[in-house]
């Protein structure tokens, strides 16, 4: 692997989607129920587009089975293809939300592909490598909100090592925030990772822990071992998608907030086919 580092990714907005409890995460438009397709498909009614962590209330062009066409020629203007865009579809109480990346940018509309965070390729690590969880203070969602903080991804790409790295910094001066030191402040304790992919992780831990866990934000500390040299390290935020009983403990199905970078997937040597 060549040395290389990616230009930052600010990942502000999906924390903002996974901190309010009435978002709940769809792998694709036509997964909804008939009557909420048919709200946007054809009453047309305006979905919300996270683009640069700005919000605009667009209409909706469903293209079966899972992309969608915004017509908006000034915001073309603001996308480029493989650009992260969320998109919020408000039904009542609820706003189901869509992971999209742009596919196509044409002179009066872009197309979007929603992305489901379990197309990735699952495997067991060898060896159960350990990963400790930290719960991320509420506050922290809130400042992001608010914009005092910023959330970014970092990527540092070497001959035989990867590190993955999600901060927070501070709008104002885009240094490290005093508050990231928080993130490690709660610590929820240390599984062990029973599958992995790009999306996501199976984490068993070995306490009895409640549901009141599921959809909440956590930071994700993992050290991954390369196939023949070399180390996969990510401190990732992930959102507990599923919270199920073990034995012993309890399993916890993570979801990272953003994939991990192809290249990781050099790293994702598996030991036997993950659990089904």
């Amino acid at each position: 692997m060549a040395d290389q580092d990616s230009a930052p990714l600010d990942i502000s907005a999906q924390v903002l989607q996974v901190a309010r409890r009435s978002n709940v995460l769809v792998r694709s438009f036509g997964s909804l129920d008939a009557d909420t397709r048919q709200l946007f498909a054809q009453e047309r009614r305006r979905a919300i587009l996270l683009v640069h962590s700005h919000y605009y209330e667009r209409e909706i062009n469903p293209v079966p089975p899972h992309r969608l066409d915004i017509f908006d020629a000034s915001l073309c203007r603001l996308v480029h293809k493989g650009q992260g865009v969320l998109v919020a579809l408000p039904v009542g109480a609820v706003r189901y939300v869509l992971q999209c990346v742009v596919e196509e940018v044409f002179m009066d509309r872009f197309r979007l592909r929603s992305r489901d965070p379990r197309r990735y390729r699952r495997v067991r690590p060898a060896g159960d490598p350990a990963v400790r969880l930290y719960q991320v203070p509420e506050v922290f969602s809130f400042m992001v909100e608010r914009k005092t903080l910023a959330v970014r991804r970092t990527v540092q790409a070497e001959a035989d090592s990867l590190t993955v790295r999600d901060e927070a910094l501070e709008r104002s001066s885009q240094g490290p925030a005093p508050l990231g030191d928080r993130l490690f402040s709660l610590p929820l304790g240390i599984g062990s990772v029973k599958d992995l992919s790009l999306g996501g992780a199976l984490v068993q831990v070995a306490a009895e822990l409640g549901e009141d866990l599921s959809d909440r934000l956590m930071l994700a500390d993992l050290h991954l071992p390369g196939p023949s040299a070399g180390f996969l390290a990510a401190q990732v935020l992930a959102v507990v998608r599923v919270v199920e009983p073990a034995s012993p403990g309890t399993r916890l199905h993570l979801m990272f907030l953003e994939p991990l970078p192809p290249t990781a997937e050099g790293f994702l040597a598996p030991a036997d086919p993950p659990d089904a």
